[in-house]
């Protein structure tokens, strides 16, 4: 499996304790997940719309993905789910695992915040059939701050009804240092 780009704030070995558990989450409760680490360069739309595009780009996985979207610096979280996954992954679960992850994040530990949000989505989701192994890596943690995911033109309109986003916005997000 290659290693995933580093995002801000994340070293080599932050990276791969994130995609051990993305893998884990594949064998052994049959999860598709993809975490993405970088503030994101969005316009139009905002930073929700920028992450509901950013799912509906993995195409036909996006119907049973969930993407756990962490931007650093703009201090936002979000968790989105595919209508195909919401009954193993209901939004309070993923409510529950930003306020998780929040609470790591204001002690400076991002990668410590992923890997605890993306264990409770696991437990709540229980055991499942294994996914094959991606081609790619299964954890995205990149940096985005170049790209502009809200208007590039292959990421098309995302179906907002059959998507469930779980937010924190600044106002309510841990003060970051």
């Amino acid at each position: 499996m290659a290693s995933p780009s580093r995002g801000p704030g994340l070293s080599p070995r932050d990276s791969d304790r994130i995609e051990e558990v993305v893998g884990s989450l594949r064998e052994q409760n049959g999860l598709d997940v993809s975490v993405l680490v970088g503030d994101l360069n969005v316009e139009e739309g905002g930073f929700r719309d920028g992450a509901l595009r950013l799912h509906a780009a993995l195409g036909p996985r996006a119907r049973t993905a969930v993407l756990l979207v962490v931007a650093p610096g703009q201090r936002r979280v979000e968790i989105v789910t595919g209508a195909g996954i919401s009954r193993r992954v209901p939004d309070r679960v993923c409510s529950l695992a930003v306020l998780s992850m929040t609470t790591s994040f204001a002690g400076d530990d991002v990668a410590v915040g992923i890997v605890d949000g993306l264990r409770q989505i696991a437990d709540a989701a229980g055991r499942g059939p294994a996914l094959p192994k991606p081609g790619t890596t299964g954890a995205l943690a990149v940096s985005t701050a170049h790209s502009e995911p809200a208007t590039h033109p292959a990421l098309g309109e995302p179906d907002v009804h059959d998507l469930a986003v779980h937010e924190i916005d600044e106002t309510s997000a841990p003060e970051s240092r």
